[in-house]
């Protein structure tokens, strides 16, 4: 229906709703029932599709041809040992998939908006999901637009529709009524969901919510984009994309040599293929998604909620965090601490106190920290608050300042202003000593540490709110004071930033603060040492790129910093390092998107959420090194995952060819292979990953994005333990080959090789410890599923079901004492490369 050409009496009429009242709690509750949840659903992934997926891999239909192969042969007992590895292998694919998409909802869930509605004439705050069409709902500054809606009312509503225009310049919009037909960005008397408020504030009607809004009907067309790839994702795809092709080559190559060893075909057919899955770690693409997703919720748990997945691996590789000072190093929680009145004229006996009050924001309640500090010291001062106010003025960024209009029983305009002292004293009717006082009364203010909000008013007949420039053009302000405002500083802050110091990031403070204050504050949480590593950006714009460039790299607090100069500096900060930059206002914007990883105030407005990459829901600095901390931790237990799958997987063909090289046969039948990586891979992988962060993690540099998936180092000490696993393996089977048979030989090597990995997993928990250090580091998953691992394999050494596994019964005692003896060369062999690289990267 084409609401924006309903007159509002008669929508307000349809909806049975009113345009000062809204509706009742009952009625939005029946409503609800009608209309369902105000979600837009997109186009999923259907759910037959999900179950087939694990079974349309590569690796699993080469398995169904083993299978087929096995019952052509006849051979029935490795047909279901084969089923059961297929089945396992679904079983834990649907257990990582589900559990991280159920992750990942409950992460989005704590990111639900909530909005002002009016119900029934009382204002309350209710999760967007719960609108309905009727309800009369309240918008102000940097909020979302949750639904498609006709506007009320309105007061310098200006509106960005960028995500359903494309248009990126704001649109005015208005409650007039319009008669012809309009296309939407025409549309002027209506919100669209997911558009958002620039400046003013509105009441409006909701008319459609859900997929009946037109950002919803658009999102039907589209799919789920919630699956995106994470740069580490993307590399070992990339890996494995190339590793296919080598163990394609070396199955070959084995499959030659098993028959030139005198092997039957459907033997050696069923050889390789257990080889080549075996060879490829394809359960690691999803075992990599369940641990970034925990990585998310790890770090939800600690006050920062991940908007999308790829932004771990950035936020580990952060090399510098350009930090708001005000809510994010302090408290944000504001007191009055002294107050400077100018002794000169005064608007009709108008007294400071009453100014200051006057000044204050209360068209929606006293929100903003500053506004309540100030109403909490003017209340008890109070001469009078009859006056009727007209309009809020919102900051203004040309001027930076704010206020209110008030109409006097004169029939003129009061407008009151705060804001920055410089701004207003040069605005003001003063002589130069006059300035010059203020001035002396600003840095002994500032030099304490204190915000300093200047006040002033101008009274006339003016009556254009829409152009403050003329006002200024044609009155001169009259100033009235200074008021210095503490905040204390969050504790554990000045521990979090030596803490990221220590981890070579370099913290930046940018605030719009003077100078002399970001300095003071600054100097107390060791973020600068001296006066000259503090920028005033109002110079900003009389400075080359050059000289900017060389300003910004050895200072390291910027003051009077506006909007556009945030932008400004990020751009050149970006060309040398990985930057995060918090925001929380419709102005922070530009510099949120631009940054790698933009970081917004969980108590900031919704556009600023939206366009971050992390919200922290505390405010709180220390929260983004826990954040940075937790993803260097992910990014490293990935590297243990890929560097045991690979050492092992490694290890394990190497056996193979090594054998058949020799002339000694395979040491391994396809069940046993097949066995190994259930046994080991699939219990082991998940919870290695799992593993606790070493001690050292926040004192080594910071990762480079773009740096290959595996170091030299790390591939070397791969192949160094795949070669060992490999002599170990042959040497066992040779020995007990020429003594006891080829059967005793495969038994005893399956066994030592499973045992070999358990040592190898142990190893993997960490490249700078000692092994006996990480046996003393908890890791509750890796040991239950170490202690699965054991019991399963000691079922096939104790049970009957060793006779489909092993075609001899070793003795309990030659498998613990090679196993034994297998392990602690690996972990021998280990420690060695360790120590001897470890020693190599400090020189």
């Amino acid at each position: 229906m084409a609401y924006y050409k309903t007159n509002i009496v008669t929508l307000v009429k349809e909806f049975q709703s009113s345009d000062d009242v809204g509706i009742s709690d009952s009625c939005a509750d029946e409503r609800l029932k009608i209309y369902g949840k105000n979600q837009i659903k997109v186009r999923e992934e259907p759910f037959w599709k999900k179950i087939l997926e694990p079974f349309t891999d590569i690796f699993m239909l080469v398995l169904v041809g083993a299978i087929a192969i096995s019952i052509f042969e006849k051979e029935i007992i490795d047909a279901i040992v084969i089923s059961m590895v297929i089945v396992v292998d679904a079983s834990i694919y649907y257990i990582q998939r589900f559990s991280t998409e159920h992750i990942l909802k409950s992460i989005q869930d704590k990111e639900i908006q909530s909005v002002t509605v009016i119900r029934s004439g009382i204002f309350k705050q209710i999760p967007a999901l719960e609108l309905v069409p009727g309800d009369l709902i309240s918008l102000h500054e940097g909020e979302r637009v949750p639904a498609d809606c006709r506007i009320i009312r309105y007061n310098n509503l200006r509106v960005n529709e960028s995500s359903l225009t494309g248009e990126s310049n704001p649109v005015g919009k208005n409650n007039l009524d319009i008669s012809d037909n309009k296309e939407i960005y025409d549309q002027k008397n209506m919100l669209f969901q997911e558009t958002f408020i620039v400046s003013g504030e509105t009441d409006a009607i909701v008319v459609a919510t859900a997929n009946q809004t037109e950002f919803g009907r658009i999102a039907l067309l589209t799919e789920d984009s919630s699956s995106i790839k994470s740069p580490v994702q993307k590399k070992i795809d990339s890996f494995l994309a190339k590793l296919i092709f080598v163990i394609i080559i070396i199955t070959v190559i084995a499959f030659i040599l098993d028959i030139l060893n005198g092997a039957n075909l459907p033997e050696s057919l069923r050889f390789v293929i257990a080889l080549a899955v075996s060879a490829v770690p394809e359960e690691l693409p999803i075992a990599t998604s369940i641990i970034l997703a925990l990585g998310v919720r790890n770090i939800s748990k600690k006050k920062a909620l991940i908007r999308n997945i790829p932004t771990i691996q950035t936020i580990g590789s952060i090399t510098t965090i350009a930090t708001d000072k005000t809510g994010t190093l302090t408290e944000n929680k504001l007191d009055v601490a002294k107050l400077w009145e100018n002794s000169g004229k005064k608007i009709n006996d108008i007294n400071f106190i009453d100014i200051i009050y006057g000044s204050i924001n209360k068209s929606r309640g006293t929100n903003d920290p500053l506004d309540q500090a100030l109403a909490e010291y003017a209340k008890h001062n109070l001469v009078t608050d009859s006056w009727v106010q007209k309009n809020t003025i919102s900051f203004i960024q040309k001027h930076q300042i704010s206020g209110n209009t008030y109409k006097l029983e004169n029939h003129k305009l009061l407008f009151i202003f705060k804001g920055s002292p410089e701004s207003i004293t040069h605005k003001s009717d003063m002589s130069d000593s006059q300035k010059n006082i203020i001035k002396e009364q600003l840095y002994s203010m500032t030099t304490s540490g204190y915000r300093v909000i200047a006040f002033a008013a101008i009274v006339t007949d003016e009556n254009n709110l829409n152009n403050i420039d003329e006002l200024f053009d044609k009155n001169k302000l009259i100033f009235y004071g200074l008021v210095a405002l503490s905040d204390k500083i969050r504790s554990g802050v000045k521990k979090a930033i030596l803490e990221a110091q220590a981890a070579g990031i370099t913290v930046r403070m940018v605030t719009g603060d003077h100078a002399e204050t970001a300095y003071q504050i600054a100097k107390q949480l060791n973020i600068v040492s001296s006066r000259d590593q503090v920028f005033d950006a109002r110079h900003i714009d009389n400075m080359t790129e050059v000289e900017l460039n060389d300003t910004l790299e050895k200072t390291f607090v910027y003051a009077r910093v506006l909007p556009d100069d945030k932008y400004k500096i990020l751009s050149i900060l970006k060309r040398h390092n990985i930057t995060a930059m918090t925001g929380d206002g419709v102005n922070d914007v530009p510099a949120l998107t631009n940054a790698h990883v933009g970081i917004s105030m969980g108590s900031g407005t919704q556009i600023a959420k939206d366009s971050s990459d992390m919200i922290l829901l505390d405010d709180n600095f220390a929260t983004i090194v826990s954040a940075v901390k937790e993803g260097r931790t992910i990014i490293k237990n990935i590297e243990k995952m890929l560097y045991y799958l690979l050492a092992t997987n490694t290890g394990e063909v190497l056996t193979m060819l090594g054998s058949l090289i020799l002339g000694l046969s395979s040491p391994l039948s396809p069940i046993q292979i097949l066995w190994i990586n259930i046994a080991t891979d699939t219990t082991l992988v998940v919870p290695l990953g799992l593993e606790p962060a070493e001690s050292n993690v926040m004192n080594e540099r910071p990762y480079q994005i773009d740096r290959p998936l595996f170091s030299k180092t790390t591939i070397i000490r791969m192949i160094i333990i795949a070669i060992t696993t490999a002599l170990i393996t042959i040497s066992i089977y040779y020995i007990f080959k020429n003594l006891d048979g080829y059967n005793y030989a495969s038994a005893m090597a399956f066994n030592s090789l499973i045992m070999v990995q358990w040592a190898n997993v142990i190893c993997a928990r960490s490249q700078n410890r000692s092994v006996l250090k990480t046996l003393k580091i908890k890791n509750k998953p890796l040991f239950f599923g170490l202690s699965a691992s054991i019991i399963m394999q000691f079922i096939i050494i104790l049970t009957p079901v060793s006779t489909i596994f092993e075609k001899a019964q070793p003795k309990l005692q030659d498998i613990l004492i090679v196993g034994l003896i297998s392990s602690l060369i690996i972990i021998f062999v280990s420690e060695i490369s360790r120590i001897i690289f470890t020693r190599s990267k400090r020189q």
